[in-house]
């Protein structure tokens, strides 16, 4: 993993100084600018990435907590989680791929003065997106048991997965409005509501886990419905407050 990245950190670097010849030449001009952005920029730049780290940060956190509810009740409803994570990945890097695109396109509709149109583009993202995803829950909630098979024969293990893929399935749609609305409000430079947002609604699943699946004996389908839940709701938060407006006028 760690060769891969390396790797990969290598090209990108290659393919930048191709792009950008100017960075192949250390010049006093370059040096000067090099320092402005140490000393003016360094405190924005970590305002504003620091409120997603944290909020990255606090989701392993918060999944390393969960992973010691989940094992109460045995070693195949973790084994299942773990597999299903992997099914996740698939829509959640398409997601990613999407926000990627869109945090560069509003910061560039804002700089130009032009919010209407970063607002469309998120819109129009979302509706891309939401399609996609509604493809592939549908393909994991009725092909969910044939899926985990590929991995495990043990019937258990399964069944754990099952539930869990299928439920995310339905809420599916709204990992995509939480990734891509995270994406936008990067690029506006107006990273705050992410963490207020999402890490305090992911740390949820914490107590909801514990208090229905151990507490009130509902098992691990309430853990797979508060994860689920949370997703749903962080989608909807987030929503609501793009529409509010605030992030358009936003100034870095």
């Amino acid at each position: 993993t760690v060769f891969s990245e390396a790797l990969g950190a290598a090209l990108m670097m290659v393919v930048l100084l191709k792009k950008i010849p100017e960075l192949r030449r250390v010049t006093p001009e370059v040096v000067s600018f090099s320092r402005k952005i140490v000393t003016k920029f360094f405190l924005e730049i970590v305002k504003i990435g620091g409120m997603v780290g944290l909020s990255d940060a606090g989701f392993s956190f918060i999944y390393v907590m969960l992973s010691g509810i989940i094992s109460h009740f045995g070693k195949e409803p973790l084994a299942a989680i773990g597999i299903a994570h992997r099914f996740e990945g698939l829509p959640f890097f398409i997601s990613l791929g999407v926000s990627m695109a869109v945090s560069p396109m509003v910061g560039q509709f804002l700089g130009a003065g032009a919010p209407q149109r970063a607002r469309e583009t998120v819109y129009l993202s979302l509706k891309i997106l939401s399609a996609i995803l509604l493809g592939i829950s549908v393909i994991y909630y009725i092909a969910a048991p044939f899926l985990f098979r590929i991995f495990s024969t043990d019937p258990i293990i399964i069944r754990h997965g099952t539930e869990y893929l299928r439920m995310v399935a339905i809420f599916e749609v709204f990992l995509g409005f939480e990734v891509v609305f995270t994406g936008a409000f990067s690029g506006a430079g107006d990273t705050k509501p992410l963490f207020l947002i999402v890490f305090p609604v992911t740390l949820l699943r914490v107590p909801f886990s514990y208090l229905f699946a151990i507490l009130l004996g509902m098992g691990t389908v309430a853990i797979w419905f508060t994860i689920t839940f949370t997703t749903f709701l962080k989608g909807i938060l987030l929503f609501l407050r793009f529409r509010q407006g605030k992030w358009e006028k936003k100034k870095i």
